[in-house]
């Protein structure tokens, strides 16, 4: 009995494939979502902005213009929304109030519109939802994975998902290809001859 076959069928499904399978798939579904739902977080955070400068949002832009760096910017706020500090984030940077007391973080901001309100909480348990839907999804295509030992299981197991994994395992197995300047380097150093093929 040979110990050694010369063409392996199928190779190894590395844990590094199956990571990367995983995180191009999961990527593929889920970042349309938070980058929709981004932008619906940048609207609320706009409409936070508004809601706390009223009539002086126009002026508080027009200084910003004409005096540069004078205001402070941010990339989000804090919001106090029935005791939860929430973070809003901007998709651009805004002019915000300044800190009380020169401190670098944001201030938490009160908000008086029940209706606002109500617009973030339900923000915030769709966000919650959808990044939960995300630790699922990753968790199912990672139990699936494991499932297959080769390459050609894969292949064979899961012809679907072959947008994932084809740029990661190929569509087929090759024998590696080894490096012939390595090769010739050891040989001379250890006195072979070279291969004729």
């Amino acid at each position: 009995m040979a110990l050694f076959r010369e063409n392996i069928s199928m190779t190894n499904l590395t844990k590094y494939q199956r990571n990367n399978i995983r995180r191009r798939a999961v990527d593929d579904k889920f970042d349309p979502l938070f980058k929709a739902m981004e932008r619906k977080e940048n609207d609320l955070a706009m409409a936070v902005r508004e809601h706390l400068y009223g009539p002086h949002l126009k002026a508080v832009d027009e200084f910003d213009a004409a005096h540069p760096g004078w205001l402070r910017y941010a990339s989000g706020m804090q919001v106090n929304v029935g005791g939860w500090h929430v973070p809003l984030i901007f998709i651009e940077r805004q002019t915000m109030q300044q800190n009380p007391g020169g401190y670098s973080h944001s201030p938490v901001l009160t908000i008086n519109d029940d209706n606002l309100r109500d617009k973030i909480r339900a923000h915030l348990a769709e966000k919650e939802e959808l990044e939960t839907d995300r630790r699922k999804a990753e968790r199912s295509i990672e139990v699936m994975l494991a499932g297959f030992r080769s390459t050609k299981q894969l292949r064979e197991g899961w012809p679907e998902g072959k947008e994932y994994w084809e740029p990661v395992i190929g569509l087929d197995d090759k024998k590696p290809s080894l490096p012939t300047v390595q090769i010739s380097t050891v040989n001379s150093i250890l006195g072979l001859p070279k291969e004729t093929t």
